[in-house]
C-alpha cells in the first residue's frame, strides 16, 4: 500500500531541523574527498536499522536501485548509517554492479548526526527504512520514500516539514505488521516491496517537488572562458539552472540526453543546447556565447 505523510497536516505534527551553514560545509567537503564532483545529484539511501534485520529493505533491491540511479539519472548514491550498520551498507556496495559502484559513496559511521542532517539536506532524495534517518530526513525536508515492513507504519511514519512530502511503501501480506526484531519465515514483507516501485516513487517525489515552488534561479549573465575568468555579457538573462551542451555531429548522443533528462528528473531547469561549432571553441546562444563541453555541462547562464 502506497499513502502520503502529508495527510498529517497539523502545524503541531511538522518538524523542522534547522542546519548550520557550517555542517553544509563539512557534509560537502566529506563527499568530495569520497568522490562527489559537487554537480551529479544526490541520493541518499539509510538501508539499516537498529531494531533488527525485519525491518531492512533487501541489500539486493538497494543496490539495484542505487545502480539504477547512477547510471540512468547520473546521480551519486550516498549509504549513510551508524557503525552498527556499515555491514549493512558494505553488503550494498558489494551488491552493486562494477560499473555503477565509483557512484555509490559509503558514510556509514562517519558523521555525526548534524553532519548527517546537512547531507540529508543536500540530497535530491532520500530512501529509508523506518528508522532515525527517516525521521531526520522528514525534518529536514528532503523528499522521502520510507520503507515498511514489520512496523505499523500508521504509528511511526515519518513526520515531514511544512509543505513536504513522504511516501511510505508497503506490502500487503497477512503477517505484517509483526512487530518481531527478526523474520522467522521468509521477509515477504520487504522482498514484496520492488526496486520498481521505489524507483517510481522517488522520480514521483521530485515532480511533486518540482510542482511546489518556482526552483528557477536569475543570474546575471556571465561568460566563463576556458581561462577559468568570468566575464559579464549584456544578454537577457535565461531562466534555467543547468545547460547541457551536445555536439551536433553526434545529435543522437544517448549520454548527453540521459544527463539533460537526469538533471530535470531531479528538479533542474534544463536548456539543451545543440547549435554550430565556432572555432573559438564557444558556441552562440542568441546574442551570447556560452562555454561549451562536449556531453557535458556548461556554466551557468
Amino acid at each position: 500500500r502506497d499513502w502520503s505523510s502529508d495527510v498529517c497536516s497539523s502545524d503541531l505534527l511538522q518538524p523542522a531541523v534547522t542546519i548550520r551553514d557550517e555542517s553544509v560545509t563539512v557534509a560537502r567537503a566529506l563527499l568530495t574527498a569520497r568522490g562527489w564532483d559537487g554537480v551529479r545529484p544526490l541520493v541518499v539511501f539509510a538501508p539499516g536499522a537498529a531494531y533488527g534485520t525485519a525491518k531492512r529493505w533487501i541489500p539486493a533491491h538497494v543496490a539495484r536501485v542505487a545502480a539504477r540511479l547512477a547510471r540512468g539519472s547520473h546521480a551519486t548514491c550516498v549509504l549513510v548509517g551508524s557503525r552498527a550498520d556499515a555491514w549493512t551498507t558494505r553488503d550494498v556496495c558489494a551488491r552493486v554492479e562494477r560499473d555503477a559502484r565509483s557512484h555509490v559513496v559509503d558514510l556509514a559511521g562517519e558523521t555525526t548526526i548534524e553532519q548527517l542532517a546537512a547531507v540529508l539536506a543536500l540530497a535530491k532524495a532520500v530512501v529509508s527504512n523506518d528508522s532515525g534517518a527517516m525521521h531526520l530526513a522528514g525534518a529536514v525536508g528532503t523528499p522521502l520514500v520510507a520503507i515498511f515492513g514489520p512496523t505499523r507504519e500508521h504509528e511511526t511514519a515519518p513526520l515531514t516539514r511544512a509543505g513536504r512530502h513522504a511516501a511510505v511503501l508497503t506490502h500487503p501480506v497477512w503477517c505484517r505488521p509483526c512487530m518481531l526484531r527478526e523474520c522467522p519465515i521468509d521477509h515477504r514483507c520487504m522482498t514484496g516491496i520492488t526496486p520498481e516501485r521505489v524507483l517510481e516513487h522517488l522520480l514521483e517525489r521530485q515532480k511533486l517537488q518540482r510542482a511546489q515552488g518556482d526552483r528557477r534561479m536569475k543570474p546575471q549573465p556571465a561568460l566563463v572562458r576556458s581561462d577559468g575568468a568570468v566575464h559579464l555579457d549584456p544578454v537577457p538573462a535565461v531562466d534555467l539552472h543547468v545547460a547541457v551542451a551536445v555536439d551536433p555531429r553526434d545529435a543522437e548522443d544517448d549520454d548527453a540526453f540521459g544527463l539533460a533528462d537526469a538533471f530535470e528528473d531531479f528538479g533542474f531547469p534544463v536548456l539543451r543546447i545543440l547549435l554550430d561549432e565556432r572555432p573559438d571553441g564557444f558556441r552562440h546562444l542568441g546574442d551570447g556565447l556560452v562555454k561549451f563541453s562536449l556531453g557535458g555541462i556548461t556554466a551557468f547562464h
